[in-house]
């Protein structure tokens, strides 16, 4: 059975909010007692969605969920945004063209990647990391 912890939603607008978004998310897995290389997997995912808000779509929010199944630790990254779409996305976003460094970045590092975006709605983004 899947446990679902204390969800975190974060409203990242500047500069100030990626490192408050990226703390919130170290301390969670630290907590979660991951290794230092799981710690920054996590990290990288959490800074690449926050700095993403902060340069392309004039800010947005992070939602952190903590998941657990059996012995197995996870968390769910949204990045959740109202700005100008990815109108460069190629016709099949799987092949991640037109995709940035960061996003691309995020799908390389997460188990679960999820991508919806229109031109002129936003952009919502979720990736999933497991850990044993």
């Amino acid at each position: 059975m899947r446990e679902v912890a204390l969800r975190i939603q974060i409203e990242v607008r500047g500069e100030d909010d990626v490192v408050r978004v990226s703390q919130a998310a170290r301390d969670h897995f630290r907590a979660a007692r991951l290794s230092l290389a799981e710690v920054d997997t996590g990290d990288l995912v959490v800074r690449e969605l926050a700095w993403n808000l902060v340069h392309h779509a004039g800010g947005g929010t992070i939602d952190l969920e903590p998941l657990h199944e059996g012995d197995c630790r996870g968390l769910v990254v949204t990045s959740t945004d109202n700005g100008p779409g990815m109108s460069t996305m190629g016709r099949h976003p799987a092949s991640q063209e037109g995709l940035g460094i960061g996003v691309r970045a995020v799908h390389r590092h997460s188990n679960e990647f999820t991508l919806v975006s229109r031109a002129g709605q936003g952009t919502t983004i979720r990736a999933v990391l497991w850990w044993p």
